[in-house]
């Protein structure tokens, strides 16, 4: 991982972390050549698009793979 992956790891959990639309804790967020990962489980439909918004809204994010299930 680079340290832009690195910088844009940690921005996207913050995000997550910060953000009081969304009421989860397990959302694993891995990052690759620009490349964000979300993997986790949610309770809606709508907090599984919302973690994708907060990635997408980090500087340097080339794509988003949203691979979070909604229980």
């Amino acid at each position: 991982m680079s340290l832009d992956d690195l910088s844009i790891n940690a921005k996207v959990k913050a995000k997550i972390a910060a953000d009081d639309q969304l009421d989860v804790f397990d959302i694993n967020v891995d990052t690759e050549d620009g490349i964000v990962y979300l993997r986790g489980i949610v309770d809606t439909l709508d907090s599984r698009d919302r973690v994708s918004e907060l990635a997408w809204d980090v500087d340097g994010v080339e794509d988003v793979v949203n691979e979070v299930i909604v229980r």
